[in-house]
């Protein structure tokens, strides 16, 4: 009895095992990956995308897969999964190393679609890819008229913008690949961006990967459910911005302009240039600047005077062009010296500040580029005062002021190094801020960077009342600026910020919105050292 109990077990085992295994559910049996895995990869689809719209005779791409001979298609109807298309294709015939590519040769019936891809190698099958839902409807609308860029165009600006000729469709999608057929962006967009023609910025950068590219378009209608064929591929070229021809200051020359004027040939595709000077000796970065080509070059030479008051010395300059994340080739170094006596300037207020004389246009005040004041201050006169946009690195300012009326005691800034945005406020600076305690002076220097104020030091000037006309003289050197009272020293300081090496000059009136209180200055000199 035992015996035969024993046999009777071991049939039924047998019969388990001759039993069909379960599969996941939801996938059929013929897509699970073969139990030995010698395994050829699985293939990456590349087109028609999820939920696409297409033809009813849709073109399949997929990535090539390493050691692949050959790839079933198979598509689906999305209604009831029934088998609509299967299909097994040769990877010699179909596939190029990078991209496996079939057209299908018969008509879809209108619906909604599903498809996917299995690789064979010598061994045997790999695992199916993930689905794709596309959606094949009939071609009712025209072919799209492609307008910009053109055929082999080259292309300066990093995001292109894309423009063709509206066919009527409410939707459009635009590809662009490598000239090698890998692609790199696949986008909807709708009609909207069409007027006189259509107009789309990709949201992809291309930054340094210059080269060729090819884009093509296709309209579509989700209201009558209708397609227009692809446009033809169409290439253009990403190229880097060429290097300026470089005019003047010339290599080697002299000059004793402290604030000379440089030329250069304008460059296809710049829309800035950004252009830079550097110390000869200690090689360190002087004076830089982004100046819109719009503004500098009226034709095909650049004229770029600088902001900045450059003192007696040698120097190195270059220049190159940019356009978006596409940075043109430096040119290389321009050597020039600057020779001569030191450069005064002198500008003398009257004793009404509502009638400052300003002859040579160097001052900007109410808004231009204020820092205590805001719009909606009150300011007496001005919310700040700056001397705008000369730039220094090395320079000596004087300033004879006072601080009058009712709020006097709230005192005044003075600014230095000090950087703003293109909508006037201030990103970052040095600050002496003086004010008046009881019998005493009060100066405070502090450094303002992007939002934070850092208190670097303080002094109390006895029994002098801010009232009455007093000199600030403020001497700046490459890495630092001494600060005098009536030529009384009040320290030294390194310079700290990110951008030390320039900066405006202003004054600020301090006085809270309301308040009764003025800066009256006297005279303000900047001297520039000589060599």
């Amino acid at each position: 009895m035992k015996r035969l109990g024993m046999l009777f077990v071991l049939a039924v085992l047998v019969l388990l095992l001759a039993l069909p295994q379960p599969v996941a559910a939801g996938v059929a049996a013929d897509e699970q990956a073969p139990d030995d895995a010698a395994v050829v990869g699985t293939p990456v689809l590349v087109e028609p995308h999820k939920n696409q719209k297409t033809a009813v005779r849709p073109t399949f791409v997929w990535e090539t897969v390493p050691g692949g001979t050959k790839y079933t298609l198979e598509i689906k109807k999305v209604s009831d999964n029934s088998v609509a298309f299967k299909a097994t294709y040769a990877a010699a015939v179909r596939c190029t190393a990078d991209l496996c590519t079939v057209a299908l040769n018969t008509d879809l019936p209108v619906g909604d679609y599903k498809w996917h891809v299995v690789a064979y190698d010598a061994v045997g099958k790999g695992a199916w890819s993930i689905y794709h839902t596309f959606s094949a409807w009939d071609t009712t609308l025209a072919q799209v008229s492609l307008r910009s860029p053109g055929a082999n165009a080259l292309v300066y600006g990093g995001r292109p913008t894309f423009k063709w000729y509206s066919n009527g469709a409410g939707n459009y999608y635009l590809q662009l690949r490598s000239a090698a057929g890998e692609e790199l962006g696949f986008w909807s967009t709708s009609s909207e961006v069409c007027v006189t023609y259509c107009e789309f910025r990709i949201p992809l950068n291309l930054n340094s990967n210059y080269g060729d590219y090819q884009w093509r378009v296709q309209g579509y209608d989700t209201i009558g459910e209708g397609v227009g064929p692809w446009s033809s591929w169409r290439t253009f070229s990403y190229t880097r911005i060429a290097r300026p021809t470089r005019i003047s200051l010339a290599d080697g020359s002299t000059t004793g302009a402290h604030q000379p004027t440089f030329e250069f040939g304008a460059v296809d595709g710049a829309i800035y240039y950004l252009f830079e000077i550097f110390d000869a000796d200690t090689d360190d970065l002087y004076y830089q600047k982004k100046a819109l080509a719009a503004d500098i070059c009226p034709g095909v030479t650049c004229e770029l005077p600088i902001d900045s008051m450059l003192p007696g010395g040698n120097y190195k300059w270059h220049v190159r062009g940019q356009n978006g994340t596409n940075f043109g080739y430096w040119t290389g170094w321009w050597t020039f010296t600057i020779s001569g006596s030191t450069a005064k300037y002198t500008t003398t207020f009257g004793s009404d500040p509502t009638d400052w004389a300003d002859p040579d246009n160097r001052w900007a005040w109410d808004g231009i580029s204020y820092y205590q004041g805001q719009p909606s201050a009150v300011c007496w006169h001005f919310c700040a005062l700056t001397y705008y946009p000369q730039n220094y690195t090395d320079a000596t300012l004087i300033i004879t002021l006072r601080s009058t009326g009712t709020d006097a005691d709230d005192g005044y800034k003075i600014l230095w190094r000090a950087l703003y945005d293109a909508s006037g406020d201030l990103l970052q600076a040095y600050e002496l801020s003086v004010t008046q305690s009881g019998a005493d002076m009060v100066a405070s220097i502090k450094r303002y960077d992007n939002g934070t104020t850092y208190t670097l030091g303080s002094t109390t000037i006895p029994s002098q009342s801010i009232s009455n006309f007093h000199t600030v003289e403020i001497r700046l050197d490459h890495h630092a600026f001494q600060l005098l009272y009536n030529g009384s020293d009040m320290g030294t300081y390194n310079v700290m910020l990110d951008s030390y090496y320039y900066g405006t000059f202003a004054v600020d009136v301090t006085s809270p919105p309301g308040g009764v209180h003025r800066v009256e200055i006297d005279t303000v000199d900047i001297e520039v050292p000589g060599s």
